[in-house]
């Protein structure tokens, strides 16, 4: 991994920088789903850039930032996808895509309205 490496993630309201930044961010996502699992499901390749696509399971335990969301035990499970950037075999840039929505939804941060829905 490069020391100029670049995590952008749509929770983030900043970029995530080098490798203390990405370590952090690892903690953190650790601290509130302390049981993660992820699976990676697809790999495509295409000159200096990989995508994967990957199945993330967890408890919600901890505080998430950014997000006023007290941790209640929920089960989150989504897919997302990451586009990575190698240059001179080293990983210098991640985009990471996953459905938000579902996500905080999931978390309870935001109700689930429409058919079925209760109110």
């Amino acid at each position: 991994m490069s020391e100029e490496f670049v995590l952008h993630d749509a929770l983030e309201p900043a970029a995530i920088r080098g490798r203390d930044g990405l370590r952090e961010y690892i903690e953190v996502t650790r601290e509130a789903f302390p049981d993660l699992s992820t699976s990676i499901e697809r790999v495509v390749t295409d000159e200096d850039t990989v995508a994967v696509q990957f199945r993330f399971r967890g408890t919600h335990e901890g505080a998430i930032p950014g997000l006023n969301v007290e941790p209640a035990g929920a089960t989150v499970e989504m897919v997302g996808m990451e586009f990575n950037r190698i240059e001179d075999g080293m990983l210098v840039e991640t985009h990471l895509l996953y459905d938000t929505l579902g996500f905080v939804r999931q978390l309870g941060a935001i109700p689930v309205e429409g058919p079925g829905s209760s109110e």
